[in-house]
């Protein structure tokens, strides 16, 4: 795995965790792998998104647990730096969310994983992110997370990003059903445990609704059905920011943001965040179209 600097708690765990996420074994990433693909980006080249964000810092106590977590910011413009190998696999990312760059690169990675599908890594200071590509398309997502050391504050979020729909573009009305997968990193004594799971999103154009089901999520090797999220969220007139609360399975309740992409708002991207009780969080980004909506639909018999 290299070198993970010896304050780096999240660092340790998270990379454990993504290790087993973007492999076919264990995390079961390949459940979830045909709502991704191989990005639309072009190959060899780097690419720059804009898209949104939000983010809540933490601070840790004794023995490195986390001992209070801030609100999640609303949301906040933020700009991905992408860059993609010959075989159209992501080989560094740049998070531009605040006054400094966050980056993943070969050279400052302590553990790195990808596909053409995901980009996870972690450096050697413990700055951790996973990034799922949308098939064929500009639109990305995914969580971080910045390690803490005692007494200090450290961050965490997700983003979305892409080519959002221009105004009007999108239909006045009629239902589109799309289909996607979310990831999230979850909090509560320490940070770690990379969260997957199938999407759906069923946007009514003509009331304005977007309603969100997750399913067949998995924290690791398991499915946990507790972890499975809804919510409905709405837009004003004239807006195409779809804004509302989501809930999971197990009592956890959040809110979330949702924006519609592509030249006729043919696909979604958006980020989430839930709290439980004390610490207990989970903050994540997730991506849906409607060509994906059949390959999204739960399986009759789930393991």
């Amino acid at each position: 795995m290299g070198f993970i600097h010896p304050r780096s708690l999240l660092a340790v765990v998270l990379a454990g965790s993504l290790s087993a996420c973007v492999s076919d074994g264990p995390g079961h990433f390949a459940d979830v792998k045909p709502l991704l693909g191989k990005s639309g980006l072009p190959a060899a080249a780097t690419a720059k998104l804009a898209g949104f964000g939000v983010e809540a810092s933490m601070r840790s106590g004794p023995g490195n647990r986390i001992a209070d977590i801030s609100d999640f910011s609303p949301s906040t413009a933020v700009v991905g730096e992408i860059t993609l190998d010959a075989e159209g696999e992501a080989s560094g990312f740049i998070l531009d969310n605040g006054p400094i760059p966050a980056k993943w690169t070969p050279q400052n990675s302590a553990f790195q994983q990808r596909d053409e599908s995901i980009f996870s890594a972690v450096t050697h200071d413990g700055l951790s992110i996973v990034v799922g590509f949308l098939q064929g398309e500009d639109q990305v997502f995914g969580p971080w997370a910045v390690s803490n050391k005692i007494g200090d504050k450290g961050r965490m979020g997700a983003f979305s990003l892409g080519t959002e729909t221009p105004p009007g573009a999108a239909p006045a009305s009629g239902v589109a059903r799309m289909g996607g997968a979310l990831m999230a990193v979850e909090a509560r004594y320490n940070v770690g445990g990379v969260l997957l799971a199938k999407l759906e999103l069923e946007l009514d154009h003509g009331a304005r609704t977007a309603r969100l089901r997750s399913f067949e999520s998995r924290p690791g090797s398991k499915l946990d059905p507790a972890l499975d999220l809804t919510g409905l969220l709405t837009a004003a007139p004239g807006s195409a920011v779809f804004v509302g609360e989501v809930s999971m399975a197990n009592g956890m309740r959040g809110a979330a943001e949702a924006r519609l992409y592509g030249p006729e708002g043919g696909r979604a991207g958006g980020v989430f965040s839930l709290r439980g009780t004390g610490s207990h969080i989970f903050v994540g980004g997730f991506g849906a179209s409607v060509q994906a909506a059949e390959a999204a639909a739960p399986s009759e018999t789930q393991p």
